[in-house]
């Protein structure tokens, strides 16, 4: 039950993009722990998984090939720049685990929580973008 729980979180939190949500609408300390427990929760999840699948080897070619080319020109803080290559890396490996365990009717259901986000955010806050400096339009709830 807890090993679906916590499925059912990462899936919540990396789906309708929860930290970038918190970022926008709450405080940059809340959606870093957001981050933060998304990449732990992920972590977790791959440790307790009874079963291992292949990792995506295109996926995991393209993520190395996008991060070694960008740093290339990055002139910002290496350890940032380090960090973020090790989070992504998490997402592209432990997110299959994830996948693989999740059936087409689960997904349907956090998609459509994200998706009535979106329309009650058009509906009943209009004018909650404006209010943060965003634009008006579709850009709105979870995603």
């Amino acid at each position: 039950m807890a090993f679906q729980l916590l499925k059912y979180l990462i899936l919540f939190l990396a789906l309708c993009n929860m930290p970038a949500f918190l970022l926008v609408y709450s405080s940059s300390t809340i959606s870093s722990a957001a981050s933060y427990l998304t990449s732990l929760s992920l972590l977790a999840f791959f440790v307790l998984a009874k079963e291992r699948h292949k990792p995506t080897i295109p996926f995991i070619i393209s993520s190395l090939l996008y991060f070694l080319i960008s740093g290339l020109n990055y002139e910002g803080d290496e350890i940032f720049f380090l960090k973020e290559f090790l989070r992504f890396t998490i997402v592209v490996v432990c997110i299959i685990e994830v996948m693989a365990g999740t059936n087409y009717k689960e997904l349907f259901y956090i998609l459509l929580v994200g998706a009535l986000s979106v329309i009650l955010n058009a509906f009943v806050f209009p004018y909650a973008n404006a209010m943060h400096g965003l634009v008006l339009g579709r850009f709105s709830g979870f995603f």
